[in-house]
């Protein structure tokens, strides 16, 4: 999922900050997913390991400035949910309640207001 798409329909109005970042982003996408690919999350062969270390390192000042405009975008959005995106937690919790109903198990609340996706305390419990 492109967190970008995302967010430009969910938050139309903030196309240009969106775009603003978008472009930051974009222009070290393959560096930084060459880096998760090959030294990241997933070993490869140690030239390519070793090869994604020395590009990255090259670009860190770069690539930490972008990753932090990213961060920054993400932190404005989670303090706009509420005010911009009024039906996000009832839809969360109805998503929340259907999944515990089909599968058969009971969902941790705590860790979904841990990452911001529920209120603290703003919650129903049906199932135990």
């Amino acid at each position: 999922m492109n967190v970008f798409q995302l967010w430009r329909q969910l938050f139309p109005k903030h196309k240009k900050k969106i775009e603003r970042v978008w472009k930051r982003v974009e222009s070290h996408r393959e560096l930084i997913r060459d880096f998760r690919d090959r030294a990241g999350f997933h070993a490869d062969t140690p030239r390519r390991f070793f090869r994604a270390m020395d590009n990255i390192d090259r670009q860190q000042r770069h690539v930490n400035a972008s990753v932090q405009a990213f961060l920054g975008l993400a932190k404005f959005f989670l303090g706009k949910e509420k005010e911009e995106l009024p039906d996000f937690v009832p839809e969360t919790e109805t998503l929340l309640l259907d999944l515990e109903a089909d599968f058969g198990f009971s969902l941790n609340r705590r860790w979904f207001r841990r990452a911001s996706i529920l209120p603290s305390g703003n919650y129903r419990r049906v199932f135990r």
